[in-house]
């Protein structure tokens, strides 16, 4: 007889495998890092890359053509050869159509000579050390700057390669938890559930979707970070740009780790009852590691790698929110379709003769035997993995609070941004799963353990019964004495409702993974999110009537072009209105400044510029200076930060 132990004893190596192989993609990762050059710079916060700086400056006038114009990024960038376009003044390309990377974060493309006068468009697209497409401008001026007739400067995504894009990583998600949870399912729960070949088909087609899928979001990365259309899915330059990057080499190490999932799969599933406690406990261990080792293929270039707390914070918790969605919705897919369905039985002799009525008696007894053997089995199953469901549940809030924390940052942004109101759906259709999780918890606790203890007693009472009738000597007494099992267990009704609460439970994750699948290609909370910075301070600049407040509105506070607005107030709350009024930007980072802001008069002690543009993320300070008359004044400065 197994032990009950065996089970226990699985289940808990299977936790010990995740967290083992979860320390081991953070040394990955960061051993990853420390190969990198970038990582001599400070770690960039966002998860998106940011223009750090560019040559020539943004906004700045030279005297001569430059040969190279550079853009410089706070994180490693993937290029093609079009990521960095030069425009005239007319908008005719100014470049020779070949940017390069000159290292892991800068890019450059030389200019065409004896270009004119005027101010210059450079327009850059990269992709992020996230794989994401992020693209932006800047201007320079030869000379003196000019009016310009510049194109579109970005165009919007294509909508059906971010679709099919979407869909394709939807599929690798589910593709996933399909195929890892089911088995760890049958390993942990149910190694009955091995001889259906119900269930070996769905674990068959699972690896096949998660083969394909990978493929597929392989040749659509190219098209979609390029932002080109469906026919370059096979474009040989955007492939190859793919392929050398982070997502090509975890995407081909995923498709390995899928091979070698699929062939013990094979190896295992034929073997599984007869397996002893040692050998599950080993299985167990060993699948663990392929699972964790497959979401880590997502974790180590989504937006888990890159941001605030990267790569020690972000890896490992998207690796124990992948494998606990996994368990979660693998076995809830096994329990719906299969633990909690009678197998289909073969029935008795068709003949109809009453020479094989016995026969047909003793078939039927044998069929009721194993489907109630079938229920026993189904009801220890599910009583296995409501603790363990829970225990994903548990993981799934813990894991996902801290990302959200990392990736949204402040409240506000949940609401104002369309990564924020993602999560919230997610979190809505959490609370949901939550709801019916309870729910199938009642029906076990109230249901099912009572209905499984009254068909134990049942049988327990009748086999006496039968043994004496036995004993009889008459022949119809004979006949009769064959032992007849109850018509079905008191728990299949309960098992019944259980399956379509299941159901739903698969039907609404199936749902949040396709949250989970938009969320993944949308930019973050924390780079979304960029409210007008708001700040007063008072001021005297020490002579008559020199007392006021200043009030500043930046907006939107972000790399490029921004909109500065000062307004002043007396000290009875009217409007002030100085002598004269001056500005200039600092960027302490740097050492950069003062870089003087010319402001316009709009109103009686307003003034407003349109022209104030940051190239560099972080922490910036305005720098006012208030005159109240020719011989009185004071400065009053407000940091702020750019994102």
């Amino acid at each position: 007889m197994r032990r009950p132990g065996g089970r226990k004893a699985a289940a808990a190596g299977l936790i010990a495998a995740i967290a083992a192989m979860t320390g081991l993609g953070i040394g990955v990762t960061a051993q990853a890092a420390h190969a990198s050059p970038a990582t001599q710079r400070a770690p960039a916060l966002l998860m998106h890359a940011a223009l750090a700086s560019t040559f020539p400056t943004d906004g700045s006038v030279v005297p001569t053509e430059p040969t190279q114009v550079t853009a410089t990024f706070d994180q490693p960038v993937g290029i093609t050869p079009s990521s960095l376009e030069v425009y005239t003044p007319d908008g005719d390309r100014a470049d020779d159509g070949d940017a390069t990377l000159v290292d892991a974060e800068e890019i450059a493309v030389t200019m065409l000579p004896g270009q004119g006068k005027g101010t210059y468009t450079a327009v850059w697209h990269v992709i992020s050390a996230d794989t994401h497409p992020v693209s932006g401008a800047f201007t320079f001026s030869i000379g003196a700057p000019s009016a310009t007739h510049v194109p579109a400067l970005e165009e919007n995504p294509n909508t059906l390669v971010s679709i099919l894009f979407a869909v394709a990583r939807w599929v690798e998600y589910a593709s996933f938890a399909l195929m890892c949870g089911a088995v760890a399912f049958l390993i942990v729960c149910w190694p009955a559930g091995s001889r259906r070949s119900g269930v070996v088909r769905l674990i068959t087609v699972s690896w096949a979707a998660l083969l394909l899928s990978t493929l597929c979001g392989l040749l659509l990365q190219g098209p979609y970070a390029a932002n080109d259309g469906i026919g370059q899915l096979f474009n040989a330059q955007l492939l190859n740009s793919t392929l050398s990057g982070t997502i090509g080499t975890a995407s081909q190490a995923r498709e390995l780790m899928a091979f070698l999932a699929g062939g013990a799969a094979s190896l295992l599933l034929p073997r599984l009852d007869r397996a002893g406690r040692r050998a599950r406990i080993l299985v167990g261990v060993a699948w663990a590691i392929l699972t964790t080792a497959v979401a880590a293929s997502w974790a180590v270039y989504d937006h888990a790698s890159t941001g605030v707390q990267a790569p020690f914070g972000g890896v490992p918790a998207d690796i124990i929110h992948l494998d606990a969605m996994a368990i979660w919705i693998g076995g809830l897919a096994v329990l719906a379709g299969f633990t909690l369905r009678r197998p289909t039985s073969g029935g008795a002799g068709d003949d109809g003769s009453g020479a094989d009525t016995a026969t047909n008696d003793t078939a039927t007894n044998d069929t009721a035997t194993n489907d109630t053997a079938a229920d026993d089995t189904a009801a220890a199953a599910v009583e296995r993995f409501s603790p363990i469901a829970l225990g994903c549940v548990a993981a799934l809030v813990a894991s996902g609070a801290y990302q959200t924390w990392r990736e949204v940052g402040a409240w506000d942004a949940l609401a104002d941004t369309s990564y924020g109101r993602l999560i919230l759906a997610k979190i809505a259709g959490l609370i949901l799963l939550i709801g019916l999780g309870y729910l199938a918890r009642r029906y076990i606790r109230q249901g099912l353990r009572p209905a499984r203890a009254d068909a134990v007693a049942t049988t327990t009472t009748d086999a006496p019964a039968a043994a004496g009738v036995l004993s009889a000597p008459t022949a119809l007494d004979a006949a009769d004495s064959v032992p007849r099992p109850c018509p079905g267990p008191a728990s299949v009704p309960v098992m019944r409702r259980l399956r379509a609460s299941v159901a739903v439970e698969l039907a609404v994750a199936a749902v949040i993974l396709a949250f989970t699948a938009v969320l993944v290609n949308t930019a973050t909370g924390r780079e979304s999110y960029a409210p007008t910075v708001t700040a007063s301070q008072p001021f005297n600049t020490g002579g008559p009537g020199g007392a006021g407040t200043a009030h500043v509105f930046i907006g939107p506070a972000r790399l490029g072009p921004n909109t500065i607005d000062l307004y002043f107030t007396g000290a009875s709350g009217r409007d002030y209105v100085p002598a004269q009024v001056t500005a200039e930007l600092y960027y302490p980072a740097k050492d950069i400044g003062p870089i003087t802001v010319t402001l316009t008069q709009t109103a009686r002690g307003q003034y407003r510029t349109e022209l104030a543009s940051f190239t560099f993320t972080g922490q910036w300070s305005l720098a006012v200076t208030v005159r109240s008359d020719a011989f009185d004044e004071t400065t009053v400065s407000f940091p702020f930060g750019v994102h």
